[in-house]
């Protein structure tokens, strides 16, 4: 009788063991999944934050003084006070 206890008592323990064993393993392999998905994240954030920085310094070169003169000049043929505006005859036509 002492033999069958031992035997059940052994049972249960193995399988207490393998529900831990199993647990353990689903929590490793999620971990690694949530590991890779914040690395990917972080990754796509870089690219991201890069992107800011270079469209920021766009809209700063957009907004200077130095940008929108060049345009008034090249699109709008504006020119300054005291200058004199040369047109060549191939442009005339």
């Amino acid at each position: 009788m002492r033999n069958g206890k031992i035997k059940i008592k052994t049972l249960v323990v193995m399988i207490i063991f393998g529900v831990f064993i199993i647990a353990f393993v689903r929590q490793e392999s999620t971990m690694k999944r949530l590991n890779k998905n914040i690395a990917t994240k972080n990754e796509e954030l870089q690219q991201l934050q890069e992107e800011n920085v270079k469209l920021q310094n766009e809209v700063d070169m957009v907004n200077s003084d130095s940008y929108i003169e060049r345009l008034a000049r090249e699109r709008l043929g504006m020119i300054r006070n005291g200058e004199k505006v040369i047109i060549s005859s191939s442009e005339s036509n």
